[in-house]
């Protein structure tokens, strides 16, 4: 058997591959086979092939595929206590990251206009949020002021 691992972008590694049962038909652990998911633990083996229905205990691991052409832009959105806009509608958008660099939390709405009681995720301190695949509307900001701290942190985002 050979081992396969895909290595993505952001520089993880994926494995793929088939979970092997062990002799009493059950799934074993990395001991029975030479290779070990690492979320699971559980063994695993790789070959070359299509899956077949009757592969037991296939093992999937979503690989992104990449998006072709064009390139990121970055953009930095100041700390505002008032509704601001993150990223303006771009129909031509396959997705973007936002990273809340603040102490603050961030409201980020996907259209309208962001709040503490109307918002389509929040990002507590230093989260990131993958903004869904497709979406070209526009995005709009608002931080809590939760610390009483004004102005502290930002908004980074990657549009591509």
């Amino acid at each position: 058997m050979t081992q396969q691992r895909v290595k993505i972008p952001n520089g993880e590694d994926w494995l793929a591959g088939w979970a092997v049962p062990s002799a009493g038909g059950q799934l074993g652990f990395s001991e029975s086979v030479g290779v070990a998911d690492p979320d699971t633990g559980m063994a695993a083996a790789v070959r070359d092939g299509a899956p077949a229905a009757s592969d037991p205990g296939l093992v999937v691991r979503p690989v992104p595929v990449p998006l072709s052409g064009g390139d990121a832009a970055a953009t930095v959105v100041e700390h505002s206590v008032h509704t601001t806009t993150l990223l303006p509608a771009n129909p031509g958008r396959r997705g973007a990251l936002i990273f809340n660099e603040s102490v603050e939390r961030l409201y980020v709405k996907c259209g309208g206009f962001a709040s503490a009681s109307a918002f389509t995720v929040c990002l507590g301190p230093f989260e990131v949020w993958q903004v869904p695949a497709g979406y070209g509307g526009r995005l709009t900001g608002q931080w809590s002021m939760l610390s009483g701290l004004a102005d502290l942190g930002r908004a980074r985002i990657t549009e591509y």
